[in-house]
């Protein structure tokens, strides 16, 4: 359980941070995020994952664009 809660807290923090931070959902319709969950959760762990195994800082995804 304790290295199942980072990767649950990345996949459920992508599409609140990139949906609702940024005003393309209103927080009225914050409930149609769930639809959002696998989308964006696959793409933050995707990225985890290739900075990880490629052993870089904590400010490796931010290096990649």
């Amino acid at each position: 359980m304790r290295r199942f809660f980072p990767v649950l807290t990345l996949v459920v923090m992508a599409p609140v941070i990139a949906e609702l931070l940024w005003g393309s959902t209103p927080i009225s319709r914050a409930a149609s995020l769930i639809s959002q969950v696998p989308m964006y959760g696959a793409g933050a762990l995707l990225i985890r994952d290739v900075v990880r195994r490629a052993g870089a800082s904590a400010d490796g995804p931010v290096c990649c664009y």
